[in-house]
């Protein structure tokens, strides 16, 4: 999963490994990696999507 943010008024554009899991409708994710330095500004995160009517994801 690629992602940008800001960091010191500077734009970062990271990439992590994420794990998606879904258990019926709900999809939940965890990162399995941080992507780049925690001084850099990178961490771990999870996360949890549903799904909708089979076609739309909202999270």
């Amino acid at each position: 999963m690629s992602w940008q943010t800001s960091k010191d008024s500077h734009e970062v554009i990271t990439a992590q490994e994420v794990q998606f899991q879904q258990q019926g409708v709900l999809i939940r994710l965890d990162t399995l990696t941080r992507g780049i330095s925690v001084d850099d500004g990178g961490y771990m995160w999870r996360g949890e999507l549903r799904l909708w009517d089979n076609e739309i994801l909202m999270g």
